[in-house]
């Protein structure tokens, strides 16, 4: 009996070992393994931690195999007991795939990290990847959930497609990462720092404020604020940026700051270490400050409910209401979507004069107005908005050319002004009413606009199925404007043709380029992308506003010629094979190389399509290379960044078709000890970011060159071991610097606030001219113009700023604005105007005088 005992407890023992074995050698992933696909181009047998035996399992991990959490089985699983409470999936048939999650920084393994895998996304799905927090949350809610082994490793079935997207979490650590996957293969998943901002808004008194909004946003010399992201306090208002350590890069010239969301002409806002986030609450101390209700109605009167967005400026003291076009960086805003008819902004700042803008989706402009805001805190102000009170609103009924009206469809609208001197499209989306109209915001014609056209389309701009044009001639009154019946037809083509190259065979999926032409000049149409099919033929079917066009096919490695036509026409376009050249440059060591450039030139007279962009060559240690170029000779110069003069010129370079050049002429170009690195270090600007122009020439030299600079360092490269530097950084006073030999600290020092005060019978000019003034020292009456400077108001007055001290002559500006930019012209009126402007803490008056005449001289010379 004992024997019996002990053979049924053997078998019993060899049997459970033989199970064990069995789960040991699958859980493990001994036996054959399929090739190990590597992130980053690492070579195989750099370290596998799925390879690894001496790694300690983390606490509450399986060394056996992956589990999956909440995983819903397939067809054809089998689902057995994982153990603790955990459900393990099994498939067969198909092999496993492996993912290793690792730390970017040395590629260490991570036990215990989790895992989220998410299958093939739809598109509209797709697009919520673009933010880590929505990543985050997408993968958690509707991915596979795995932990990783002892290892470091989860093993998972490829999914359907062999498609998959992945997350990983570690403490203090994240990442992302999608692959095309198959069975029995080794994929990697790399970790990076991480970390959760935790900020909350309280009071001056420390109480927490409900509902207040917190933004993560970088902040850069050229603008004051892009807005990254916002978030909302909750209960405690307390706000949560998750994966902000990865937000945080350390780009030159972009810092980063955690800001309280509201409208304050002081921002309150703490500054951020990318390499040192705050482990803590950081705490904003919420100003006491007023409200602002936006109503909005429709065109006739009645007030609208909700599909309305509201945005809210603060426009600063002394900024003037309608901005320059020269005036960098954006105003502080709050946009809001209208809710139970209206659109409320509490966290105001008090007392300030605010713009208000509201517009229905896919309208072409918004409706603007200025307005009061609370005076004190506390208090709210309320206004009414009526949708296109201030620009004209143009009601079309769209029907087909049998006369059907076309009722709810989608239409595409472009806003069209080609001038002399520029040309702008603004985009926008409309769907018609059930009796086929629809109404388009538009601004009123312009004086000097020599095309002002309005294009309609069903489906989209590069094959629509119905399109008309409206040529806005006509004089247009604000508010709404019976525009009659909009026939919509089948469009003609635009331009057809064929890509050949000099043997007449066909060139596929060659690019073409539209070129319009604008007063004297060509200009690039970059939104115009289409392409040659198979048998190198096109046909463009979307209309291009304009009367004369240029076209041409570009590639990798070929260019055509460039083709005039007009609308209807057809065109071939034969290419020729393009080539290349290269070169080096030799400078003295810790010479900054981005300040050095090379620039190419061909023959006057040359219809080369090459744009600005193609031209011009910055080095990369010591080399610069010019691809796509069309057969033929080059000037090739080496210049300093703002120079008038090349260092070297080297001249009759040849290009062949589809080679690279190898002119011995453009190796090791020598300049060491030729050029002098001058650098100024800025202080007294807090941490404010600054930008700027610096001009400087040979000393006692009258030859300038100009250097735009961003940051509180600048350098300068120049010929001479000594140069006169005039420095212009935006908001500060003008420095001027005498004989500089070497490297300088400079102290700035704020600007000074100046009413200016118009007197004389001279009449102010509508919009788009504005006229204004800025103040420049006589000897040097073309440097430290405010270009950005705001215009005289209804009240012929504005607050300017003087960068200088002393007596001062007043230069008048015009400034035509439009949509999108402006053009400004500098007047010398016969008549000389100067002001005195002394040091002084505090605003100081002056008075200047235009007369009739003379405000006529001014428009005559800007073109009215």
């Amino acid at each position: 009996m004992q024997r019996i005992v002990l053979l049924f407890v053997g078998l019993v023992v060899a049997a459970l070992l033989g199970v064990f074995l069995v789960l040991q050698g699958d859980g493990d992933g001994n036996g054959e393994r399929g090739t190990v696909a590597l992130p980053g181009g690492a070579e195989p047998g750099s370290a596998d931690p799925s390879a690894s035996s001496d790694l300690t399992p983390a606490p509450g991990s399986s060394d056996t195999d992956s589990v999956v959490r909440m995983a819903t089985p397939g067809a054809g699983t089998e689902v057995v007991d994982a153990g603790q409470g955990q459900r393990e999936d099994v498939r067969s048939g198909r092999g496993r795939a492996t993912l290793c999650v690792v730390t970017k920084d040395g590629r260490r393994p991570l036990p215990g990290a989790e895992v989220y895998l998410v299958g093939e996304l739809g598109a509209s799905e797709t697009e919520r990847w673009r933010d880590y927090d929505q990543v985050d949350d997408f993968a958690r809610a509707k991915g596979r959930h795995l932990v990783a082994d002892a290892k470091g490793c989860v093993r998972f079935d490829p999914p359907e497609g062999n498609f998959v997207r992945v997350v990983g979490a570690a403490p203090g650590l994240w990442g992302r990462d999608e692959f095309s996957v198959t069975g029995d293969t080794t994929y990697w998943l790399e970790l990076d720092a991480d970390a959760t901002l935790r900020v909350q808004v309280v009071d001056e008194r420390g109480r927490p404020q409900l509902g207040a909004g917190v933004v993560l946003s970088r902040h850069h010399a050229a603008y004051r604020l892009v807005r990254e992201e916002r978030l909302t306090g909750g209960a405690q208002a307390l706000a949560e940026f998750r994966h902000a350590q990865r937000r945080i890069d350390a780009v030159e010239g972009v810092r980063w700051a955690v800001e309280l969301e509201a409208l304050l002409a002081t921002p309150v806002l703490e500054w951020l270490e990318p390499e040192a986030l705050p482990t803590g609450i950081v705490r904003l101390v919420q100003p006491a400050t007023g409200s602002v209700v936006v109503h909005v109605e429709d065109l006739g009167g009645e007030p609208l409910e909700a599909g309305v967005d509201v945005t809210l400026r603060l426009i600063l003291p002394g900024e003037g209401r309608e901005r320059s076009a020269f005036q960098h960086g954006n105003r502080i805003e709050i946009k809001k979507a209208l809710a139970n008819g209206r659109a409320r902004f509490d966290f105001v700042d008090t007392p300030f004069e605010f713009e208000v803008a509201a517009s229905v989706e896919g309208a072409l402009l918004p409706t603007r107005a200025f307005l009061e805001g609370p005076r004190s805190p506390g208090e709210t102000v309320e206004t009414t908005l009526r949708l296109g009170s201030d620009h004209p609103v143009l009601v079309f009924r769209a029907v087909t050319t049998d006369g059907d009206a076309l009722g709810g469809a989608e239409l595409q609208l472009r806003l069209t002004e080609v001038s002399e001197l520029y040309s702008s499209d603004i985009d926008g989306t409309v769907e018609t009413a059930r009796d086929g109209t629809f109404v388009v915001d538009v601004t009123a014609h312009r004086e000097g606009a020599s095309q002002h056209r309005l294009v309609v389309c069903q489906g989209d701009w590069k094959a629509p199925i119905l399109s008309a044009e409206v040529a806005l001639d006509r004089k247009l009154v604000f508010g709404r404007n019976d525009m009659g019946d909009l026939v919509l037809r089948a469009p003609v083509a635009f331009v057809s043709g064929r890509v050949v190259d000099r043997s007449g065979a066909a060139m596929p999926a060659a690019r073409l380029h539209l070129r319009r032409k604008s007063g004297d000049s060509w200009q690039q149409v970059y939104d115009f992308e289409q392409h040659t099919d198979a048998t190198g033929e096109f046909s463009v079917a979307g209309s291009v506003v304009g009367e004369a066009f240029q076209l041409y096919a570009k590639g990798k490695d070929f260019l055509s010629e460039t083709v005039e036509f007009v609308p209807g026409g057809e065109v071939t376009l034969v290419v020729q094979r393009t080539g290349s050249l290269a070169g080096s440059v030799l400078l003295d060591d810790e010479l900054d190389e981005s300040l050095v450039q090379v620039r190419l030139e061909r023959g006057k007279g040359s219809e080369s399509p090459l744009e600005w962009s193609d031209t011009n060559r910055g080095l990369k240690d010591g080399v610069f290379v010019f691809e796509g170029l069309p057969p033929g000779a080059y000037d090739v110069g080496v210049w300093l960044q703002g120079d008038r003069e090349a260092l070297r010129r080297i001249e009759d370079v040849w290009v062949a078709d589809g080679s690279q050049n190898t002119d011995g002429r453009l190796q090791n170009i020598d300049l060491r000890n030729e050029i002098h690195s001058f650098r100024l270090t800025l202080e007294g600007t807090g941490d404010e970011p600054v930008s700027g122009n610096a001009r400087y020439a040979p000393a006692g030299s009258e030859v300038w060159q100009h250097r735009y600079f961003e940051g509180s360092e600048v350098t300068l490269l120049a010929r001479t071991a000594a140069v006169d530097v005039l420095l212009d950084v935006k908001g500060y006073r003008l420095q001027r610097l005498e004989d500089l030999r070497g490297d300088r600290t400079l102290t700035l020092a704020k600007n000074l606030r100046v009413r200016v005060l118009l007197t004389g019978d001279a009449e102010l000019p509508g919009d788009p001219y504005f006229v204004k003034v800025s103040f420049v020292r006589p000897d040097n009456r073309s440097f430290g113009i405010l270009w950005g400077a705001a215009a005289f108001d209804e009240r012929r007055e504005v607050v300017v700023e003087a960068n200088t001290t002393g007596t001062l002559e007043v230069r008048w500006l015009v400034e035509r604005r439009r949509e999108r930019g402006g053009v400004a012209t500098t007047v010398d009126l016969a008549r000389k105007q100067t002001v005195e402007i002394f040091e002084s803490s505090s605003e100081q008056t002056v008075s200047v005088s235009l007369s009739r005449e003379e405000m006529k001289e001014l428009l005559a010379v800007a073109g009215l």
